[in-house]
């Protein structure tokens, strides 16, 4: 029976790193190895491995905090099954979701739906079942509706030797090391499929529904567009306006807690915007902000974004 390793980035997550690991020792599947990267936490987390875990997994602690790129990176580098999947520390998976996923091995990714607990509250997040072919898996992922589900590493069987052929990892950023990393793997990849399977269950805590100002955030996109661009993912005028126009919402939405940057972002936004052909773009939404950008209502921007927020 083929191995599958599990890779947990783990920092600071003493109230769910317990139940995160236990939901990976009770997989029905019985061939997994759990190698958890303790990225030098300040908490409790060293002493809840070492207490309840430290023969059932492969554990490597840091005494400093290098980020989560560098400690799934070594978590790849120590992977020895032919199939590797990640999973946040503060998130769980039901029993049965690596089993279910390995029913779909022979496709080079697999990506499933999740669940969203937000505080007691989950609600069930998935697309429908399809399977794609190599020239049809970026036109796929890169629609607004689709995306979510192929910004993040998690929720997704990866086969080892793709990884290893292609040399992949997590770049060296603060903002967008994940969607560099699957986009790139993707763009690899001969086949794919989407499952229905929801058993990834991610944990929206307070720390994951407040978001932080990010003070580099127009590098750090550059930095993922030119990754983007060198995997010659962006080749259509679709993709294209859909990519600058995500930029510019992640930027505005970044700002938006300070009038006078929000300001300054959206006078940024004129040469995005040549980039963007509206007839391309898929929502109401993004047209009108495009028309609001482009003759410069600012003001009105804010406005709505601050009634969109509450």
């Amino acid at each position: 029976m083929e191995k599958v390793s599990v890779v947990v980035s783990l920092f600071n997550k003493e109230k769910y790193v317990k139940k995160c690991i236990m939901s990976l020792i009770e997989q029905t599947y019985p061939n997994i190895e759990i190698i958890v990267i303790n990225d030098g936490s300040s908490d409790r987390s060293d002493d809840i491995m070492k207490n309840f875990f430290i023969d059932k997994v492969r554990y490597y602690v840091w005494n400093d905090n290098k980020g989560v790129s560098a400690a799934r990176n070594y978590g790849l580098s120590l992977a020895t099954a032919q199939y590797v999947t990640f999973i946040d520390a503060d998130d769980y998976l039901d029993k049965h979701y690596i089993e279910d996923l390995m029913k779909y091995k022979k496709y080079d990714i697999v990506i499933s739906g999740y669940t969203s607990k937000i505080f007691e509250s989950y609600t069930a997040k998935k697309l429908e079942y399809i399977e794609l072919n190599d020239k049809e898996i970026m036109d796929f992922t890169m629609k607004k509706n689709n995306f979510p589900f192929f910004s993040q590493p998690w929720g997704k069987l990866y086969k080892k030797s793709i990884i290893d052929k292609r040399k992949l990892c997590f770049p060296s950023i603060s903002f967008g090391e994940d969607t560099a990393f699957v986009l790139t793997y993707l763009n690899g990849c001969k086949d794919a499929t989407i499952i229905e399977n929801t058993g990834y269950i991610n944990v929206e805590n307070d720390g994951t529904l407040s978001r932080k100002y990010i003070s580099d955030i127009s590098n750090q996109l550059q930095i993922l567009t030119d990754i983007v661009n060198s995997e010659n993912i962006l080749n259509n005028t679709f993709k294209i306006s859909f990519w600058y126009m995500r930029n510019i919402k992640l930027k505005l939405i970044n700002s938006h807690y300070r009038f006078k940057i929000f300001i300054d972002e959206c006078k940024k936004t004129e040469s995005e915007l040549r980039h963007v052909s509206v007839k391309k773009l898929e929502s109401t939404g993004d047209k009108i902000l495009y028309y609001l950008l482009k003759y410069k209502l600012y003001l009105l921007i804010y406005i709505l974004l601050k009634l969109k927020q509450r």
